[in-house]
């Protein structure tokens, strides 16, 4: 058994990004004195992300601030270079081949994960204060489905979707760089970092992970199946053994998470006990005097 992990991340700001090799021109920047006919779409540099022309004007109006003028603009959702920094894992920063950040994060962290990886191959995290203080890489590459050598040299392969780096060094001064490689496809859905924190002596046997599917699968009026994918998101519930002295502590900070979407790590060995979401339900069992059990029920992100 180990302990559950929890990733509260550090929202990304403009002042901590230093550099990124991922352009924002996904669209023109909104600009005075320039009509826009409907549907036009447009990128606001103070909130970076698009917005979409719902009605036509001929003048500049509040073409400044499109997140203020509701009667022209309606948000699509982030520019590219932000999408790994929002809280959806469906929207994807895509760049070929590579993508990196650089990051100050202004205090000390202990963790970072990528979330969501498409086409990668490698993940690097590195923290650089003057001197390289930690420099690990995590390799992706898409394993066989089996282990045979027909599977390896024929057969299908699983797409790696997770890095998890929980390991660094307190330096609160650092820089932090996260290195992704990949393929033409590249592209990650969430990027995270932030201070990890333990709770538990373990997750005890009987845990379980699935999805929640949100794909329409209905027949017809003439009984044909009709199917449409659509977004889904992961699951998990399990029990955690706890300490005496982590309840008081445990039920308040799950307390002033509950809306916060966090990274969960029930289980360092399996890719699917790592979840970020919300927690969704949790109830605490007083149930010894010098142990209790948390059950946590864990919805993830679409």
């Amino acid at each position: 058994m180990t302990a559950v992990k929890i990733v509260k991340p550090i929202p990304l700001t403009e002042a901590m990004l230093v550099a990124t090799n991922v352009t924002e021109n996904d669209y023109s920047a909104i600009a005075n004195s320039t009509p826009y006919a409907l549907g036009a779409r447009v990128i606001s540099t103070s909130t970076h992300k698009v917005y979409e022309c719902i009605l036509a004007y001929t003048s500049a109006g509040s073409a400044v601030a499109p997140n203020l003028d509701t009667d022209h603009w309606v948000e699509v959702g982030p520019t590219n270079r932000w999408k790994a920094w929002d809280t959806s894992t469906t929207s994807k920063t895509a760049k070929s081949t590579s993508i990196t950040y650089q990051v100050t994060p202004g205090l000390a962290i202990n963790a970072v994960a990528a979330r969501g990886l498409v086409g990668a191959t490698s993940v690097r995290v590195r923290l650089i204060d003057g001197s390289t203080l930690y420099d690990q890489t995590v390799n992706v590459t898409r394993p066989p489905v089996a282990s045979s050598w027909w599977e390896w040299f024929f057969g299908e392969r699983e797409s790696v979707e997770s890095a998890l780096f929980i390991d660094l060094p307190a330096y609160p001064d650092a820089d932090l760089y996260i290195d992704i490689a990949g393929g033409t496809d590249l592209a990650v859905g969430v990027l995270l970092f932030g201070q990890m924190r333990r709770y538990g002596i373990g997750v005890q046997h009987g845990a379980t992970v699935g999805i929640q599917d949100y794909s329409r699968k209905e027949p017809d009026d003439f009984g044909e199946m009709e199917l449409i994918e659509r977004n889904y998101s992961d699951r998990a519930s399990f029990d955690l053994v706890l300490n005496r002295y982590e309840v008081d502590s445990l039920k308040r900070f799950l307390t002033s998470i509950r809306a916060t979407p966090v990274l969960v790590i029930a289980d360092d060995y399996y890719e699917a006990c790592g979840i970020f979401g919300f927690v969704k339900d949790f109830e605490i069992l007083i149930a010894y005097h010098h142990y209790s059990e948390c059950s946590l029920d864990i919805e993830g992100m679409t």
